[in-house]
């Protein structure tokens, strides 16, 4: 029994060590995004982190944004690191402020494209890991949280997990017994029109953020389908 204890072990560890080391490579790499759902997620961090001075519009938005401006096909004068819905406008505030630091971005347009779902947005425990905690929640961008954002993490050891290479460069997402967010009140979101304390405060900030840079900000609304009181 004892020998099958120290086999099985020794198994673990040497699988654990695998994949850890296989996802710290892809990490290394910037090939992380090629293993998960969303690796234009992550082409679009690795494009805030160039300098990119030579372009002159950068959209940014939810995922409507990322089907009409791809981040993968650029003109000179557009360059596009759209996200989608689920990165909320924390992510998209986040990807911004990595931009600003490595792009001068006085006189630059900064377009906002998003549905208005998206700026009823919040961290969810079914979206949020993969979305926001994965590409977001690490030593690159922790600098930039605030308490708007830490004090909705409930399990800071289940949210400092997301880093752990194996998991970052899966689609591994916590189960619904393992809590590691405090969610806000459904009844405060749900699906009303309008917009979210926490996307709120994050739009406040970007648009602080792209004021600060000498950014031009325009914000552009989707086309939604009609509802049914006005069609009747």
């Amino acid at each position: 029994m004892n020998r099958f204890l120290k086999e099985f072990a020794t198994f673990s560890f040497l699988l654990a060590l695998t994949l850890n080391a296989t996802g710290y490579a892809l990490i290394k790499s910037s090939s992380q995004g090629h293993a998960v759902e969303n690796s234009r997620f992550y082409l679009c961090l690795d494009k805030a982190r160039e300098d990119l001075r030579h372009s002159q519009i950068f959209v940014f938005g939810d995922s409507v944004a990322n089907q009409m401006y791809p981040p993968d096909l650029n003109s000179e004068r557009i360059n596009s690191l759209a996200l989608l819905m689920p990165s909320t406008m924390a992510g998209q505030y986040f990807l911004l402020r990595r931009l600003s630091e490595s792009t001068d971005l006085q006189e630059k347009e900064i377009v906002l494209v998003l549905s208005p779902q998206s700026f009823t947005s919040e961290l969810s425990h079914q979206s949020s890991y993969h979305y926001v905690l994965k590409p977001f929640h690490n030593r690159e961008f922790q600098p930039w949280e605030d308490s708007v954002y830490s004090d909705r993490i409930a399990s800071k050891l289940l949210a400092d997990l997301s880093q752990l290479p194996a998991i970052k460069c899966s689609n591994w997402n916590p189960p619904a017994w393992m809590r590691y967010l405090d969610e806000a009140n459904p009844q405060e979101v749900g699906d009303r029109e309008g917009i979210s304390n926490f996307s709120y405060h994050y739009l406040k900030r970007f648009i602080r953020l792209t004021q600060a840079s000498g950014a031009h900000l325009r914000i552009l609304p989707t086309i939604q389908r009609q509802s049914k009181s006005a069609s009747s």
